[in-house]
C-alpha cells in the first residue's frame, strides 16, 4: 500500500511538472541561429517595436524512491509568439533578437545550476515544489529584469556600441555557465 501511494505521488510530481517541446517551438542549441522566417506570429500593432521574441523556461523534475531528483531545465524560442513587422528588418536587429533568446538560456543554465545546488542539500518534503518553483520564479524574474536593462542600455539594437558590449557580456556570460548547458 505504501509503495503504491508513493508511486502515485511521483507520478502527480512529474505530471504536474512536465514541460515538453510544443508545435511552433524549438529548443537553444549551441551555434543555432534565428532567421527571420522563425518570427511566424501576429505582430503587436500597438507596438513600436519591428521585432520581438518569445522564449519559455520550462523544468520538470522527479524523485525517485531514495530521495533523488532529477530536473530538467529547457529553453525554447517560441515561432508562434514570435513576431515581426514589416519594415527594416536588419541583420543586426536580429542579432538583438538572438540575444535575448541567449539570455533566456543563460537563465536556464542559472536554473539548472540553482535546481542542482537545491538537490545537493535537500531531500524530498511536502515543501518542495513550493521551494523548487520559488527558485523558478525568482530566476525567471531576474531574466526578465536582465532583457530589460539590455534592452534599454541598448536602445533595442540602435546603441551599436552598447549593443557590442552586451553582445561580448551575454556570450562571456554563457560560456562562464558551459558547465550547465544540456549536453547531449
Amino acid at each position: 500500500m505504501v509503495r503504491r501511494i508513493a508511486i502515485i505521488a511521483l507520478f502527480l510530481i512529474f505530471s504536474n511538472n512536465i514541460h515538453t517541446c510544443y508545435a511552433g517551438s524549438y529548443p537553444w542549441q549551441p551555434g543555432l541561429q534565428l532567421t527571420w522566417s522563425d518570427f511566424q506570429g501576429a505582430p503587436d500593432a500597438t507596438s513600436s517595436f519591428l521585432a520581438n521574441t518569445h522564449y519559455t523556461i520550462n523544468y520538470r523534475y522527479v524523485w525517485d524512491g531514495e530521495g533523488t531528483m532529477k530536473c530538467t531545465v529547457n529553453c525554447l524560442f517560441d515561432q508562434d509568439k514570435s513576431w515581426k513587422k514589416a519594415g527594416n528588418l536588419s541583420d543586426a536587429l536580429l542579432r538583438h533578437e538572438q540575444l535575448h533568446f541567449n539570455v533566456a538560456e543563460l537563465f536556464a543554465r542559472k536554473m539548472r545550476q540553482a535546481f542542482n545546488s537545491y538537490v545537493a542539500f535537500h531531500k524530498h518534503t511536502a515543501n518542495t515544489d513550493n521551494e523548487l518553483k520559488a527558485i523558478y520564479d525568482r530566476l525567471w524574474a531576474e531574466c526578465k529584469s536582465y532583457n530589460e536593462l539590455y534592452d534599454k542600455e541598448s536602445d533595442h539594437s540602435r546603441n551599436k556600441a552598447k549593443q557590442d558590449e552586451w553582445d561580448r557580456k551575454i556570450t562571456n556570460d554563457l560560456r562562464g555557465l558551459e558547465q550547465f548547458a544540456i549536453k547531449d
